[in-house]
């Protein structure tokens, strides 16, 4: 080792002894009765420039245990007797990281900064600072943002047995942030975004695909899940509530509801639910409420895009003996093609309704048939027509 090195060695721990004797003096003079004061300190300053500097200083607030004693590597910031942390030359950068025995109960570590042509207060622009109590229960870690520059971005750490949420984003007022939180993959693209601002989203990337693009929806999740559903919710009980939506916040019920057994209700947000779908049994489903649906198939056969039963007031006409006879009945709405089944009154012995058809717009014939021998009249009143209409 060469004589330099030893001297700077013997310099540095002679200097370290120094400052603990200096803190037992400080602490034991300056103590009681201060409501703050600032006691003197040990540095170990560069001979390059002379603004460099090891400091230990002591800050003695009011009414606590213990002094603060600190360790402090700074570059153009120096400890004064009567005002603690003074600039060699304001008109220079200033950055310091400083280790606090005791602030309040607390022990830190910050790192503090002040742009050049500043004069404020300490700590100036602080861009991070760590807290935390003796016994473990709690600390804080922030990076930014709120207390120590207002308005600014910033992430926040806390561990321990408050309240304080595990990890807290800040954002800033100043500018609409994008991106508040990326993981990314090996390649650059990334497989997790959450972005911030007056339209927050969460968009997740399976597969390989890229969660960037969250141009379609808050909660976006694109790509190929294999055989991992993309939602699980399991445990919750039968009659649990797992999706719920309100179309307007003073709705007194959701508009949508599915719980947990797999029941679907719906209502006009302002009273219970009055139509739902749920499995009524083994290969079974029902339905509470009227179901309107454009087409039914019903197995292998054709789709029946309307059904409608229409009521018609009608007087046939005499039928003569062994034959037939129509009678034209209009029926606004009248679905065009597809089959018809008209039931009405008891009908005199040897009248039978034999079916009807289509007869144009709105309109359909009803055929009668007389199987006695002399005329017969059909009922009058009331009939119904079954509208059937097929698609092709």
């Amino acid at each position: 080792m060469s004589r330099h090195h030893i001297v700077a060695t013997a310099f540095s721990i002679a200097a370290a002894a120094i400052s603990t004797v200096t803190v037992v003096v400080v602490a034991s003079e300056r103590w009681p009765g201060a409501p703050i004061g600032f006691g003197a300190t040990t540095s170990i300053t560069s001979l390059a420039d002379g603004r460099t500097r090891v400091m230990f200083p002591i800050q003695i607030p009011a009414n606590t245990a213990h002094p603060n004693a600190m360790i402090s590597l700074a570059h153009n910031w120096d400890w004064g007797h009567e005002r603690g942390w003074v600039r060699d030359d304001p008109r220079s950068p200033s950055v310091a990281l400083t280790m606090e025995t005791w602030f309040h109960g607390l022990s830190e570590l910050n790192f503090d900064m002040l742009s050049p042509g500043e004069d404020g207060p300490w700590p100036g622009g602080r861009g991070m600072g760590f807290a935390a109590r003796h016994d473990g229960t709690f600390a804080t870690l922030l990076v930014g943002g709120e207390p120590y520059s207002p308005g600014a971005a910033g992430v926040q750490l806390t561990g321990g047995h408050g309240t304080d949420p595990v990890i807290a984003v800040f954002e800033t007022d100043r500018t609409e942030r994008g991106e508040v939180l990326r993981v990314q993959r090996t390649n650059g693209a990334p497989s997790v975004v959450m972005r911030g601002g007056q339209g927050p989203g969460l968009a997740f990337g399976l597969a390989g695909r890229d969660a960037g693009d969250l141009r379609e929806g808050v909660i976006r999740v694109v790509g190929d899940a294999g055989d991992s559903p993309v939602m699980n919710i399991a445990g919750a009980g039968s009659g649990a509530t797992v999706l719920s939506v309100r179309a307007n916040e003073s709705d007194s019920a959701p508009n949508l509801r599915i719980s947990s057994s797999g029941t679907i209700e719906w209502s006009d947000g302002q009273s219970p639910s009055d139509v739902a779908l749920a499995r009524t049994g083994p290969g079974q489903i029902g339905t509470r409420g009227e179901l309107a649906v454009a087409a039914l198939r019903v197995g292998r056969g054709a789709a029946l895009q309307a059904v409608q039963i229409l009521p018609a007031e009608i007087a046939p006409g005499a039928v003569p003996g062994r034959s037939t006879s129509e009678h034209f009945v209009t029926l606004p709405g009248l679905a065009q093609g597809g089959m018809f089944f008209v039931n009405g009154p008891r009908q005199p012995t040897g009248i039978v309704v034999s079916g009807a058809r289509p007869a144009g717009p709105d309109r359909i014939a009803i055929q009668f048939v007389n199987l006695a021998d002399e005329p017969r009249q059909p009922s009058a009143g009331g009939y119904w027509i079954l509208a059937i209409e097929v698609a092709e």
